[in-house]
């Protein structure tokens, strides 16, 4: 099922790259040690949807090539670049990709704004016979203080809640109502990304969710900083938070 969606032509995120840079949380290394465990072989992986490199770094340490795309040219400039890594502005879609040549796909945050239909037929195309394909998301903030955890949660389900693009259903739903091109299984529950951040790197991060993208030209922002300036626990310069990981992995093409 394809959600309708608003996205802008270069997605979300276009326009705002060392925000996102800055603000966006990396991918914990024990996630893609285990998942590079389950790769029959780890010569190339594509990151779709890599923005400007959340994950992408981190895959270098277990494959030996990474092929990161987005279709982001803003963000694609300022990703961090590596030996290994070729990065390309291209739709999930159409990647540019040989045929069977593709040991690993990684979807990191991103599945959610792609054409489903068009994406997997893609990944079949590209991904070798008994290759991996992971759709890997984080779940809302967890683990702040009792005040900052109550007005977190307000925000994100409540004050919020007219303003998500219509996608973001998907990843409340940890992507089960999308068609995966295989038998797929829940990624373990035992992934987090744990973070310790102070005030500006809070507002940073909020800065970067796609709701309040749409309301860039507002004072939403710097209401929401004055908000947690207000209730900021005063024996606290930092807090210690967790994003758990959620999502699908499975084998393809692997009759």
């Amino acid at each position: 099922m394809r959600t309708p969606s608003n996205t802008p032509k270069n997605g979300w995120f276009e326009g705002f790259s060392n925000e996102y840079l800055n603000w966006r949380p990396k991918y914990p290394d024990s996630f893609f040690l285990w998942l590079s465990s389950k790769a029959l072989q780890r010569k190339i992986c594509w990151d779709v949807g890599c923005g400007n490199g959340q994950a992408t770094v981190s895959l270098t340490k277990y494959f030996q090539q990474v092929y990161a795309t987005d279709i982001s040219p803003s963000q694609i400039d300022s990703a961090k670049q590596h030996s290994r890594i070729k990065y390309h502005v291209s739709s999930a879609e159409n990647s540019n990709l040989k045929n069977e040549s593709i040991d690993l796909i990684n979807v990191a945050a991103a599945i959610h704004w792609f054409d489903i239909n068009s994406f997997n037929a893609e990944a079949l195309r590209v991904i070798r016979p008994g290759g991996i394909m992971v759709w890997l998301g984080y779940a809302p903030i967890e683990g702040a203080p009792p005040i900052l955890q109550s007005w977190l949660d307000n925000l994100y389900k409540n004050r919020l809640k007219d303003l998500w693009p219509p996608e973001k259903k998907l990843v409340d739903t940890k992507y089960k109502e999308l068609p995966f091109p295989g038998k797929s299984k829940n990624i373990p529950e035992d992934f987090y990304i744990s973070l310790t951040l102070n005030i500006r790197e809070l507002i940073g991060f909020i800065s970067t969710w796609s709701a309040i993208r749409q309301k860039t030209k507002s004072n939403l922002p710097k209401v929401l900083e004055a908000e947690l300036l207000n209730i900021w626990p005063n024996q606290l310069e930092n807090i210690e938070i967790r994003l758990p990981l959620f999502g699908r992995w499975g084998y393809l093409k692997n009759d």
